[in-house]
């Protein structure tokens, strides 16, 4: 898919990741519904910088963890809606028998039920196109202090591959990656400890932003691509762990 004229949303897109995606979309001359929920002025500066990247856009705040939400950015979309980039998520570390109920059911409905809702109210105006879920590695490999998170990125990628075959000739994919550098990912690297990026996988570094903007360009563009979850992760999945400790 050329994305040059085309309707695309970016759940999340504040900052971060979703900011990534949103500008690397932009570049393409897309245009991009700007997501946010509480951070206003972040989400403004997104839209600065998708006009300045050569695209068009404009800014929906709304809680996507809710259908009403996920109407709401789906309705800002002038006209057909041909990319959905399901971003939007939330890591809150804790040790399983330490798990408040708030925490559980907010983990819950942004990182999975975000997508689910969202890609539905999608489909009143998307008849073909790209739907981009963003996983991660801890819905493929143990990662205690985030089982909640991990399930629903697990639970994300199931999703990804029943509609891939559900909704066709739409195209679902997923990336996974694995610890970014975000403000989430450097609150991560925190926990797991100095030098758990050397330790834990091949490439010695975590993962950029601008990186997983790529991957999923890579899967909006690719015409041949369904169904599939690129893991995004310098090798974590194959060598290291996503807990505190030596690598044995």
């Amino acid at each position: 898919m050329e994305l040059r004229g085309k309707n695309c949303i970016v759940t999340g897109s504040g900052r971060g990741i979703g900011r990534a995606i949103a500008l690397s979309l932009a570049r393409d001359g897309a245009f991009v519904v700007v997501n946010g929920r509480k951070r206003e002025d972040e989400a403004k500066e997104t839209l600065r910088l998708v006009r300045d990247a050569g695209g068009d856009g404009t800014l929906v705040m709304a809680d996507v963890s809710t259908r009403d939400g996920c109407r709401k950015v789906v309705d800002a979309v002038p006209g057909i809606l041909h990319v959905l980039v399901n971003n939007a998520g939330l890591g809150l570390y804790s040790p399983f028998r330490d798990l408040k109920d708030e925490a559980i059911v907010r983990q819950v409905n942004v990182n999975f039920l975000s997508a689910l809702y969202c890609t539905q109210e999608a489909l009143a105006k998307m008849r073909e196109g790209v739907v981009a879920n963003l996983s991660s590695i801890t819905g493929l490999m143990p990662s205690p202090g985030l089982s909640v998170y991990g399930a629903m990125k697990a639970a994300l990628i199931s999703l990804t591959k029943t509609l891939a075959v559900e909704l066709a000739p739409i195209r679902v994919n997923a990336v996974a990656p694995g610890v970014v550098s975000t403000k989430m990912g450097e609150s991560l690297l925190d926990i797991l400890g100095e030098g758990w990026e050397r330790r834990n996988t091949l490439t010695g570094r975590v993962v950029d932003p601008e990186e997983v903007a790529d991957a999923v360009k890579f899967l909006i563009r690719n015409d041949s691509i369904t169904g599939e979850v690129l893991t995004l992760d310098g090798g974590t999945t194959l060598v290291g762990r996503l807990t505190r400790g030596e690598r044995p």
